[in-house]
């Protein structure tokens, strides 16, 4: 049953580590959402339970935590340094925005009850609000597959309020090929 009311008392918080048992309800949402990707996409999408809890644990990733009275209900992760992002290059950032903060946006999960609150369009709106304060650039990448069923880009160029629109521009593609001799 997905929750609609307006009236639910939801506020967002800043931090730097999340801990236990937050952390295992978003590590099994997480398998939930992105596990297909195991199937539909190319690259590596799935983090071991190590790599998540380490995530958790590293105060380089900002934790944006949506919660209803004392629960987590839906998390984005901001790298605000792109050394705790394992699959990006911080030298391609570092050549192509000289001088400027790259902050990598992550993983987002909204736990299902509270999908439809627009938690998502919030906890990115608080992302970049970080991001344009800082002066950085926001970065993230997106599976090709994850574009096509969720229409992603589409949702965040429209966040809603009026503080955006946003237009990303791609800086990079990878394809993958395959021969079948």
């Amino acid at each position: 049953m997905t929750m609609t009311s307006p009236r639910l008392d939801i506020h967002l918080s800043e931090q730097l580590v999340v801990d236990e048992p937050a952390s295992s309800i978003f590590f099994d949402l997480y398998l939930e959402v992105f596990g297909p990707l195991k199937y539909a996409a190319a690259a590596r999408h799935i983090l071991t339970r190590e790599e998540w809890d380490e995530e958790m644990a590293d105060d380089r990733v900002m934790k944006i935590v949506a919660w209803h009275e004392d629960q987590p209900v839906g998390i984005s992760l901001v790298a605000l340094d792109l050394k705790a992002v394992p699959w990006v290059s911080p030298e391609f950032y570092q050549v192509r925005y000289p001088g400027r903060p790259v902050y990598y946006c992550g993983i987002s999960l909204v736990l299902p009850d509270y999908q439809g609150l627009s938690l998502f369009s919030r906890m990115m709106r608080r992302g970049f609000d970080r991001v344009r304060r800082d002066g950085a650039i926001a970065a993230w990448d997106c599976a090709m597959v994850t574009r096509e069923q969720t229409g992603l880009i589409e949702k965040l160029i429209s966040v809603p309020n009026g503080e955006f629109p946003l237009v990303p521009e791609a800086v990079d593609t990878q394809t993958y090929f395959v021969v079948d001799t």
